[in-house]
C-alpha cells in the first residue's frame, strides 16, 4: 500500500530513513539488473523515452546519456521499489504515480509529501493509498483531493 506522509521538508530532514536527495542516492546505490528488469525497461521506456530491447548499456549509449542522467523520477520510482526508505512525493511527476501505485502493490511504500500534489483515478485504479498524518485511506482522485486540500488549509505544506 502507498503510505503518505505529509509534512514541511525541514522535518523530514533530521529522520534517518529519509531521501533527501533521491537523484544523488540513486547514483551511488543503483544496480545494473534493476535498469535491465521488466519494471526498469518500463519506466525509463515510459518517463526517460529510451528504448531498451536486451543489451541496456547499447541502449544508453544510443542515447547518449549515462543512467546518472535518467530522470529524477524514474531514480526515485527504483528507490521505492528497492529500498525501505522514505522517499519524497515532491522529486517525481504526474507521469510517476501510477508506477508508484504499482509498487505499492507489492510492497508498503512511505512517500514523503510536502506540496500539493493530485493522484487521479486513471492512477489510483481503486487501490488504497494510506494518509498517515490523518490515518485515514482513500481509493479515488475525488477523496485524494479532499485530503490534500484538507493539508494545504491546514498549513502542513512548505509554503
Amino acid at each position: 500500500m502507498l503510505h503518505i506522509v505529509a509534512d514541511r521538508l525541514a522535518n523530514f530532514i533530521a529522520k534517518p530513513e529519509f531521501i533527501r536527495f533521491p537523484s544523488d542516492f540513486f547514483d551511488v546505490t543503483y544496480e545494473d539488473d534493476w535498469l535491465s528488469s521488466a519494471f526498469g525497461k518500463e519506466i525509463i521506456s515510459s518517463i526517460d523515452n529510451i528504448q531498451i530491447e536486451d543489451n541496456v548499456d547499447r541502449a544508453f549509449y544510443e542515447a547518449g546519456i549515462h543512467p546518472e542522467d535518467l530522470a529524477t523520477g524514474t531514480k526515485n520510482l527504483f528507490l521505492c521499489k528497492y529500498y525501505d526508505k522514505l522517499n519524497r512525493l515532491s522529486m517525481m511527476g504526474e507521469n510517476c504515480y501510477h508506477f508508484l501505485m504499482d509498487i505499492s502493490d507489492d510492497k508498503d511504500v512511505y512517500m514523503a509529501a510536502t506540496a500539493y500534489c493530485l493522484f487521479r483515478d486513471s492512477d489510483i485504479l481503486g487501490r488504497s493509498i494510506h494518509f498517515v498524518n490523518y490515518d485515514i485511506t482513500v481509493s479515488n482522485e475525488e477523496d485524494f483531493f479532499r485530503t490534500m486540500i484538507s493539508l494545504v488549509a491546514e498549513g502542513v505544506f512548505d509554503a
